[in-house]
């Protein structure tokens, strides 16, 4: 049985009758509710409050104190800025007043962050998902699925196209077992497949990116999943062709996928190093068609993202991208620093560059 349970909680917190007594099967969704009973023992179990979704107890939402905590100190920082500024003669115009309002605004940021450490909730999402506990159906559901969704799979949707019932059961667990919108999902994604034909990508579309070093596969870590690493420091927003960027996300994604599935995997792992990173890095539409791409139509294939040196500035640029994160996915990142990234990959899968830096 899946089960999603705040972090922290033991399973000797729980009763061990949710676990093997408190599920029953929807046919309406062919999937795995909790009971009634059984949400009143995780809510016992784990702290949430009655009425409230467990999805919302589970990831939380950033609490208004917060909000109006850090816009207040926001607006202080702004003021003193003003008078740090005055007293020294410059002008709001001047470049010193903004690096000024910078170094305040910094720590700042770093608060907000850790006042608000999990992502926000989406409140559609979780009115689309009645139960918290969601077991998607077995071989037999993602069977029917299958045969649900054969008739208008295109006949040729490239390299690395299949709609399997390993696809099937991808596309139900990131829909929380509703065969209705895995359905959905598998047809948006057969479609893209058929016209953009991600599989079909080859290095000479990629020259550029390729000579940049920016990303690669490379390597496998403690649990077997291939390696994709990414260079954020190499990445440039005001040089880069966003075109070609898309090319390289994608063939590098169906090359980790086909490394993966070689060792009878599903997953892979992503290595962010971070440690060149700055303003010129923040490409914020490269970083949303990312997220956008992995959750419509790679669902279900990461298993870790690390990211490796993350510089203090980067809490600007994470603060906002994360919340594009579905709740799920957030918690498949872990921030990591120098030689801790050892306990994730062995020095001998690693990249020279970055085996030599630890």
């Amino acid at each position: 049985v899946c089960c999603c349970v705040r972090e922290g909680t033991s399973d000797s917190a729980l009763d061990p009758a949710l676990k093997t007594r408190r599920f029953e099967l929807d046919a309406a969704s062919s999937g795995c509710r909790v009971t009634a009973e059984g949400q009143t023992a995780l809510e016992n179990a784990v702290g949430a409050r009655p009425g409230v979704p467990t999805n919302e107890a589970f990831f939380g939402r950033q609490s208004e104190f917060a909000s109006y905590l850090t816009a207040a100190l926001r607006i202080a920082a702004a003021m003193v800025a003003l008078a740090i500024a005055a007293q020294i003669g410059t002008w709001q115009s001047d470049p010193v007043f903004f690096m000024i309002l910078l170094v305040l605004l910094l720590p700042l940021e770093g608060l907000s962050w850790r006042l608000d450490g999990a992502p926000e909730v989406d409140k559609k999402a979780q009115t689309t998902a009645p139960m918290s506990i969601v077991e998607v159906g077995g071989d037999e559901t993602a069977a029917a699925l299958q045969a649900r969704c054969a008739a208008s799979a295109p006949r040729d949707g490239g390299p690395g196209f299949a709609v399997d019932e390993a696809t099937c059961r991808r596309f139900l667990r990131a829909s929380k077992g509703d065969a209705d919108v895995a359905a959905a999902a598998l047809q948006k994604y057969t479609t893209w497949r058929e016209e953009v034909r991600p599989g079909d990508i080859t290095l000479e579309e990629v020259q550029r990116e390729l000579a940049i070093g920016k990303s690669y596969v490379h390597g496998f870590d403690r649990t077997g999943q291939p390696i994709l690493w990414a260079s954020a420091g190499r990445h440039c927003r005001a040089t880069r062709d966003l075109d070609e960027c898309i090319k390289m996300i994608l063939y590098n994604l169906e090359v980790a996928i086909r490394k993966a599935e070689s060792q009878g995997l599903e997953q892979m792992c992503v290595v962010f190093d971070l440690s060149g990173f700055g303003t010129k890095s923040m490409d914020h539409e490269v970083t949303k068609f990312m997220i956008a791409t992995l959750r419509s139509y790679y669902p279900e294939r990461l298993g870790s993202v690390l990211l490796w040196n993350a510089p203090s500035i980067f809490s600007m640029f994470w603060n906002v991208v994360r919340r594009w994160i579905d709740p799920v996915t957030f918690q498949k990142f872990k921030f990591v620093r120098g030689g801790d990234l050892t306990s994730f990959v062995e020095t001998a899968q690693m990249p020279a560059e970055i085996a030599e830096s630890l």
